[in-house]
């Protein structure tokens, strides 16, 4: 029988990230650095609300780019997808994927997103009926 595989890799200044599932996968590590002001537009303004710091931004920006990664697009979508970090899970609002926010060496932020299949059956079902 064989089995899907799947990887996804990301690097940053001297750090490298690598993913492999039988989902489809996206991982995206950055260094923290100072954000420039033209940059937080790609955030929504509930997430720019919660931004209190540069790590704070690259929290947000590895979630998205993980996601765009994972299942395909353009870097220019990412400023339609939203994420709420405020409770103890990762909302997004696009339904079907899974995430979180990896450990990673001081200075550095790093997620992975990986397709949530039965998340993504559940979402299509509720949708039929609407």
């Amino acid at each position: 029988m064989a089995s899907d595989c799947y990887f996804n890799i990301s690097h940053s200044h001297g750090l490298v990230a690598c993913a492999v599932s039988d989902v489809p996968v996206g991982i995206d590590v950055e260094k923290i650095r100072p954000v420039p002001p033209r940059l937080m537009g790609i955030l929504s303004p509930q997430e720019r609300e919660s931004v209190r710091c540069d790590a704070d931004f690259f929290r947000l920006w590895t979630l998205k780019e993980a996601l765009i990664k994972c299942r395909g697009g353009v870097l220019g979508q990412i400023r339609h997808v939203h994420f709420d970090l405020s409770g103890s899970s990762i909302i997004c609002s696009v339904p079907g994927y899974s995430f979180s926010l990896l450990p990673a060496p001081a200075g550095y932020a790093a997620a992975l997103c990986w397709e949530n299949i039965e998340e993504a059956t559940e979402s299509e079902e509720q949708n039929e009926h609407f």
